[in-house]
């Protein structure tokens, strides 16, 4: 559980974040009961590990498309809820996939680092550019070096 964990991001929510650009997940939103247990009466907050996070942002090329902030883990990867995807854009998340929340929690607990870093594949706003198969196989090497920078940090 220490360190980056490298996945394709399957759905951006918002229109400043394009298909093949990079999301380092600052924090992950989610809609499943997975970190509710975690603390009595508390609502737990799913962050990435600062110093895993900082040395992949340090480490980003000036020409790599970057995007840090926030993101949702969702249950119901392929449900779509009326109104959900304009109100996840207007709190500043970028992007749906389905893991993080849990990482990052099980991280936390075990008092270990995550991160994740993410290549946009897809996106709920404009789905003209979607990658193909063959691009998810081969479109993530941005992405790729910022987890193997985090993690030789």
């Amino acid at each position: 559980m220490t360190g980056p964990a490298l996945r394709a991001i399957r759905r951006a929510v918002t229109a400043s974040v394009s298909v093949g650009d990079t999301v380092v997940a600052l924090g992950a939103h989610t809609n499943s009961n997975f970190n509710a247990h975690r603390i009595p009466q508390v609502y737990f907050s799913a962050l990435a590990s600062y110093p895993l996070l900082r040395a992949a942002v340090d480490a980003a090329p000036a020409d790599l498309k970057l995007h840090v902030g926030p993101i949702i883990s969702n249950d119901d990867f392929y449900r779509s809820v009326p109104g959900q995807t304009e109100a996840l854009a207007q709190y500043g998340v970028l992007g749906v996939e389905m893991e993080t929340a849990a990482l990052y929690g099980i991280a936390a607990e075990l008092g270990k680092q995550a991160l994740t870093v993410l290549t946009v594949s897809d996106h709920l706003l404009d789905s003209s550019s979607d990658m193909s198969a063959e691009e998810r196989e081969t479109k993530f090497s941005g992405a790729l070096g910022l987890a193997a920078a985090a993690a030789l940090a």
